[in-house]
């Protein structure tokens, strides 16, 4: 378990194979089972899990732009 301000790097593939950073993100607080997802700048490649911890204010951003980010990357809960 993992938690902000520790950076997410939302990758995709590239056209020769190569992954690409799409997004970079900081969840509240998050999971990451492969420990080769990990390195000394956070994760790279969609956590497990995430917790979104919702700001007043940013609720539209926070419950449906970032939540379908999350989710066109893989994130599976």
């Amino acid at each position: 378990m993992y938690h902000a301000p520790l950076d997410v790097r939302l990758v995709r593939c590239g056209a020769n194979g190569d992954q690409q950073i799409r997004s970079v993100v900081q969840p509240g607080i998050y999971v990451v089972c492969d420990p080769a997802k990990l390195d000394d700048r956070g994760c790279l490649g969609a956590p497990d899990w995430i917790i979104k911890i919702v700001s007043p204010g940013n609720t539209s951003r926070d419950t449906k732009t970032k939540f379908d980010l999350y989710e066109e990357n893989g994130v599976q809960e």
